[in-house]
């Protein structure tokens, strides 16, 4: 049997890769930061939550399905830290979260919203 030349393609690129290793280590350094070093510095008992902005950057740089799962990755590993309650719902929400604000940069921005013209 002959190997054609679509079965020796990679099943990903090493563009994607690297956007998933990015990714990735970006929602883990934010976990990392927000669980030890930004949960003693609350300002009016309120704490800032690094995962969610992460999550978000993603979802609106690359889209609703990338900020899901990185949604799905910075809710787990914030929940293995202990940093979430007994039930696991972090991670659904922070799913839904990129899911949704991946939507709606999609419908609300212009792939080059810094020169938007009105």
């Amino acid at each position: 049997m002959e190997l054609n030349e679509r079965s020796r393609r990679p099943l990903i690129s090493s563009y994607t890769a690297g956007k998933i290793l990015l990714f990735s280590l970006a929602v883990f350094i934010s976990a990392c930061l927000q669980s030890s070093f930004f949960s003693a510095l609350a300002v009016f008992s309120a704490l800032p939550d690094l995962v969610l902005l992460c999550v978000i950057g993603i979802a609106v740089y690359d889209g609703e399905r990338s900020g899901a799962v990185a949604g799905i990755f910075g809710g787990v590993v914030l929940e293995a830290f202990g940093a979430g309650g007994d039930i696991m719902m972090l991670p659904l929400f922070y799913m839904l979260c990129g899911f949704f604000f991946g939507i709606a940069a999609h419908l609300l921005f212009n792939k080059n919203f810094i020169f938007h013209q009105y």
